[in-house]
């Protein structure tokens, strides 16, 4: 018909224009039309056609996502835009992640440096009740950044997958760290002989840093 006619001269045109994909339109133009001929079957088929139209309409999809998949993996022109989309779902994590780690970084200066340098029987009460109020909350931060960090993989951006693996590594070690400091405090362990966890989290620190530095 002439509506037909009309679409299929402006998805032409379209598909001719600068930065619009035309495999893009071809892909969906064609699946539209295989849709449609099932559809047709279904509605109009024997019974056994009928179901075997069904079954068809159910896979194309998926088949779709697949093939597409397929050929993002293999074809590099796909890459800039697979870099971008990763980096834009990071982003939003990444400034959280930032105020959390700020948070951290206030509460290890401001209690955390003075409690565990001295004898246990030496810490400050005051302090000591504090720190013990804020721990359990940003425990459970770091495992909850941790968690999500760990479902949204594995990214398909080479350099966003690097950043979360560094991520991930770094909360991990970091909740278990602080877990430790809460049990020390709170049954006046002395501190010192877990200095060498301290700095297993601060290289793990320093490697997620440089990952978001590349």
């Amino acid at each position: 018909s002439i509506h037909l006619a009309l679409t299929g001269l402006l998805i032409t045109v379209i598909s001719l224009l600068p930065g619009v994909s035309g495999a893009g339109h071809l892909g969906g133009a064609v699946a539209g039309a295989v849709a449609a001929v099932l559809l047709h079957l279904h509605r109009f088929g024997s019974r056994p056609v009928r179901v075997l139209a069904l079954a068809s309409l159910l896979v194309l999809a998926p088949a779709g996502v697949f093939l597409l998949k397929e050929r993002s993996d293999r074809d590099p022109g796909w890459k800039p835009a697979i870099e971008k989309a990763d980096q834009e779902t990071f982003a939003d994590l990444k400034q959280r992640l930032e105020k959390l780690e700020k948070s951290q970084h206030a509460l290890n200066e401001s209690h955390l440096e003075e409690l565990l340098g001295i004898h246990p029987n030496r810490r400050d009460p005051q302090l000591l009740r504090e720190a013990l109020d804020e721990l359990p909350d940003l425990i459970e931060q770091f495992r909850d950044a941790a968690d999500h960090l760990d479902r949204m993989g594995p990214l398909r951006s080479e350099q966003a997958e690097k950043q979360r693996l560094a991520a991930l590594d770094y909360f991990q070690k970091r909740a278990d760290l602080l877990e430790l400091i809460q049990r020390h405090l709170k049954d006046k362990m002395n501190w010192q002989n877990q200095e060498a966890r301290a700095k297993e989290v601060i290289r793990a620190q320093g490697r997620w840093r440089r990952s978001r530095e590349q």
